[in-house]
């Protein structure tokens, strides 16, 4: 082996490294997120997809639950999660049945 290829086998062994220590490090943010009850506007972008700015837009029309501290945004991970299912739409069967007891309920 000639020390280019060298040189090159070990880039793509410290880049496996970097990946795999990436892969690591966004596992232990998840779990760090579903451990705790309050959460920064960062750990809300990842439990929720949503983008900074539209993140950003909701908090500045105080549409989703939030307090403010300083210049620091901080959420309850409980009142995020009951936000996201708000909107919940329901399954066939729940408005089938929803239907059934409405007419049970006119006779």
């Amino acid at each position: 082996m000639n020390s280019n290829q060298i040189t090159e086998e070990l880039a793509f062994r410290i880049l496996g490294g970097i990946r795999e220590l990436t892969e690591d490090v966004k596992n232990l943010n998840v779990t760090n997120i579903l451990t705790k009850n309050v959460l920064t506007f960062e750990e809300v972008m990842m439990l929720t997809g949503l983008s900074r700015s539209h993140l950003y837009m909701l908090t500045s029309k105080k549409a989703i639950p939030h307090a403010k501290r300083g210049k620091m945004l901080y959420f309850d991970r409980a009142e995020i999660e009951a936000w996201l299912m708000e909107n919940r739409v329901q399954t066939d069967e729940e408005a089938a049945r929803a239907a059934v007891a409405y007419i049970a309920s006119q006779k």
